[in-house]
């Protein structure tokens, strides 16, 4: 459960960080070709003209760029990645364990105390999981 929706969350942020990311290139691409295109063609676009865009466009991408960097989507996306590895390993572990025969099996009072503290730990350290990604779970193991 716990893999699955912050996997989930990792996934709606990567998709936040490019709503971001690839229109500021895109914007930085257009002030540049602006730019070049004032350089170059210089007796013919009034400079003023061109100052007041290519500003515009720069003032722009400055307020988008400050923005971007106070949601911290990097730390964000990069927290759900890694406690959904870390939610992952520890089901893959007691499957292992699982598999094999009981007399193979690490010592039970212990294996369950060790695997409750690592998963408290990975509770505790893990990013909030916002309405959405939990809405969305809802809905789609509403019969589970």
């Amino acid at each position: 459960m716990y893999h699955w929706l912050h996997r989930a969350s990792y996934d709606y942020y990567i998709k936040q960080d490019n709503l971001f990311v690839y229109p500021l290139a895109i914007i930085n691409g257009i002030s540049s070709m602006i730019t070049l295109i004032g350089v170059t063609y210089e007796e013919k676009i009034d400079p003023k003209v061109l100052a007041l865009v290519s500003g515009t466009i720069n003032l722009a991408t400055g307020i988008l760029t400050g923005i971007y960097k106070k949601m911290n989507y990097n730390a964000i996306i990069e927290g759900h990645r890694k406690t959904s590895e870390n939610f992952s390993r520890i089901s893959r572990n007691i499957s292992n364990q699982l598999s094999l025969r009981p007399s193979e099996r690490e010592r039970m009072p212990k294996y369950f105390h060790n695997k409750m503290d690592d998963y408290e730990k990975i509770l505790d350290s893990a990013p909030i999981l916002s309405n959405k990604i939990l809405k969305k779970f809802s809905r789609k193991f509403k019969n589970v």
